[in-house]
């Protein structure tokens, strides 16, 4: 895309009411793909929003406009299982978005999930592209707040460009993908990111917010009763706020105070920086009162820290998985194709917690997929099963 044209006026029709959205899905209906991208506000909000999806179809671009217009009802029939193809590329983030709308997704394809499976290093939409096609995309709107209104001309520009090469993206992908023979275990890949992004957005995840913060498991049990007490006021805040809880004090600053050896008001008030510190006399008063407790609930200590596997468990897994990981080496050399190909990631991880490598195992590992089932488990079976 050259200069000039980055620099047009937005051509994409802007919907912002149900009658023109029913309009523009009359005249797409009956196409076999639909391109696809969506933007949220969780960057600025307690809980996201759904702003804006972007569709094209050929020529067809629509920036439809979610926070103007009740559009659940009409795309969940584009979107579901009964719809056509969805192109997306990293379909996860649009995944639990639409879920949570009440449009979820089916029948994916992932054009970051294609690229990685080619072996491609930078897979993001802008790289590839710009490798492919000389395409530059403009980034300078990839983080603005798309809850604000009304949208502006060069961020509905942006918008527009997010999706009208995503088609042409595809088409290229699954050229390369199918002349390499790689398409059932890329279609494989892309229903099981699907299903994962699926799940996660129906699942309420740990209940306290302290268990969502890296590291605090670790802490001493005097440690742990503080980071909650932090998490708690934080969340209580920022709910009160409208803020992401993590742009109120993120969780570096949370674990800084939990570890200080001695704790007084000039030091909070530090940690805090300047979008907290409006709030320092209610940080301090719940660290006052966390200083009394002795740890954290007994079974949120549970939940995030379960007891370990045995040292004689540790050393099994690590063998089978540097067996596996050997195996993924040769039958992808064999191939031609990538790692990932042969086996992704998390199903050698999952493989190497198995009883036994037998067809009713093996097909009940999350996105490996009849099509591995089919090329390697005779094989797995054969080389592993004895010292397994």
């Amino acid at each position: 895309m050259s200069r000039e044209s980055a620099e047009s006026t937005c051509t994409a029709q802007l919907i912002d009411d149900e009658r023109a959205l029913s309009g523009w899905l009359a005249r797409v209906s009956g196409q076999p793909r639909i391109a696809l991208d969506a933007e949220g506000d969780g960057m600025f909000r307690y809980r996201a929003r759904l702003c804006t999806v972007q569709l094209a179809v050929a020529d067809e671009i629509a920036i439809v406009d979610t926070l103007a217009v009740s559009a659940s009802a009409a795309l969940g029939p584009l979107f579901g299982a009964d719809g056509p193809e969805k192109i997306i590329h990293d379909a996860s983030f649009d995944a639990r978005m639409l879920q949570a709308y009440g449009a979820p997704l089916a029948r994916v394809f992932d054009t970051a999930i294609a690229a990685r499976f080619l072996g491609i290093a930078a897979t993001g939409l802008s790289s590839l592209l710009a490798a492919r096609f000389d395409i530059r995309l403009e980034k300078t709107h990839q983080q603005a707040d798309w809850g604000k209104r009304p949208i502006s001309e060069p961020m509905l520009r942006y918008l527009e460009e997010d999706v009208r090469h995503l088609e042409l993206l595809y088409a290229s992908l699954l050229e390369d993908v199918r002349a390499k023979d790689i398409e059932p275990e890329v279609r494989e890949e892309c229903a099981y990111v699907l299903s994962q992004a699926l799940a996660g957005a129906n699942s309420a995840g740990p209940s306290a917010p302290w268990m969502r913060i890296k590291g605090a498991g670790q802490l001493l049990p005097a440690q742990r009763a503080l980071i909650r007490a932090l998490a708690e006021e934080r969340e209580r805040i920022a709910r009160l706020d409208d803020v992401p809880p993590g742009r109120l004090l993120s969780n570096d600053a949370l674990l800084r105070l939990t570890l200080q050896s001695e704790l007084n008001e000039t030091l909070v008030r530090q940690a805090l920086g300047s979008r907290a510190s409006a709030h320092a006399e209610c940080f301090i008063a719940c660290l006052a009162q966390a200083a009394e407790v002795c740890d954290a609930p007994a079974d949120e200590v549970q939940a995030l820290c379960p007891t370990p596997p045995s040292l004689a468990q540790i050393e099994t897994k690590k063998r089978r998985r540097k067996w596996l990981t050997e195996f993924r080496a040769r039958e992808a050399a064999s191939r031609g194709v990538d790692l990932q190909v042969v086996l992704p990631g998390h199903c050698l991880a999952d493989i190497a917690d198995l009883p036994a490598l037998d067809r009713e195992q093996l097909g009940q590992v999350s996105g490996f997929g009849a099509c591995r089932l089919e090329r390697y488990q005779t094989a797995l079976a054969t080389e592993f099963s004895a010292r397994w």
